[in-house]
């Protein structure tokens, strides 16, 4: 499991690559449900499945977001 996040208070740049091709369509898609002011754990879900990205149930023991 990964994640991408910036830990700093700067904006920063992601150079990411994706083989096979077609995942950049993804980024896309959640970029416009933002854009649009749409976006919503049920589009994010919706667009995970159709592009078959895993959503974990749970989070990973040692995983940032872990609650303390």
């Amino acid at each position: 499991m990964h994640d991408f996040r910036n830990p700093g208070t700067e904006p920063a740049r992601w150079l990411g690559i994706a083989s096979p091709a077609g995942l950049d369509r993804y980024f896309e898609e959640v970029l416009a449900l933002v854009a649009a002011g749409t976006f919503s754990e049920e589009e994010l879900r919706r667009l995970r499945l159709r592009y078959d990205t895993e959503e974990p149930d749970d989070v990973p023991p040692g995983h940032w977001s872990e609650p303390r």
